[in-house]
This record gives C-alpha cells, structure tokens and sequence, in this order.
C-alpha cells in the first residue's frame, strides 16, 4: 500500500467521485434522450399513418 498524503488522498477521492457522478449523468441524460428520440419516432409514424 503507497503511503498516501491526506491531501493528495482527499484529492483522489474527490475526482473518483466525480467521475462516477459524470458517468452517471451521461447514462441517465443517454437514456433520456434515447427513450424521448423513440417516443417523437412513435408519434410521427402515428402521423404518417393516420394520414393515409
């Protein structure tokens, strides 16, 4: 185990949990954007259809 300065770990600690929050947020806003994408294809086939 490497001897860690509290401040230098402080900082480690820090950045780990912002990276997990970033992946976090890029999963949920991803997965947002993806299922608001599917439902504007859904309602513009409905459309087309419904004008035929």
């Amino acid at each position: 185990m490497p001897k860690f300065s509290k401040k230098a770990f402080g900082s480690y600690i820090r950045n780990f949990f912002a990276w997990k929050r970033d992946k976090l947020v890029n999963n949920f806003t991803n997965s947002a954007y993806e299922r608001n994408n599917e439902i504007y294809c859904l309602k513009n086939y409905s459309k087309v259809t419904n004008d035929q």
